[in-house]
């Protein structure tokens, strides 16, 4: 795993964590409940993204037809569906929408910090 992805996926789970506390605490259980559902959903969501696409680029490199990497995609985005229409009819829909943000958030705040890092922003 590179830096780069290690460093986005702690940043969305540090997030979601706050996220679920901050949830909990203002809406409730219920609603910490959700958002932690949510964005646990989105964040494995990604990882398996990660693999998948990998394994897409690898056959598509190798001259194979990325048949096998292509069905898991299509079961992936499936069970994401799924899971979302699940837990909309579970918990407070406000609280499945922050959950599923917070990976969102977390690329645009290592979007911002590595531009921000590029343009020497905040260097002595």
């Amino acid at each position: 795993m590179t830096d780069a992805l290690r460093s986005l996926l702690l940043g969305a789970a540090g997030l979601l964590m706050a996220g679920t506390a901050v949830g909990a605490w203002v809406g409730g259980s219920a609603f910490g409940g959700g958002v932690a559902a949510a964005g646990a959903l989105v964040l494995v969501n990604f990882l398996l993204w990660v693999r998948v696409g990998r394994g897409l680029f690898a056959a598509a490199l190798g001259g194979q037809a990325p048949v096998g990497s292509a069905l898991l995609y299509s079961g992936k985005l499936l069970l994401l569906v799924g899971g979302l229409w699940a837990l909309i009819h579970l918990f407070p829909p406000a609280a499945v929408l922050l959950g599923a943000s917070v990976l969102v958030v977390a690329f645009l705040g290592y979007a911002t910090a590595s531009t921000f890092a590029a343009l020497g922003v905040g260097e002595a």
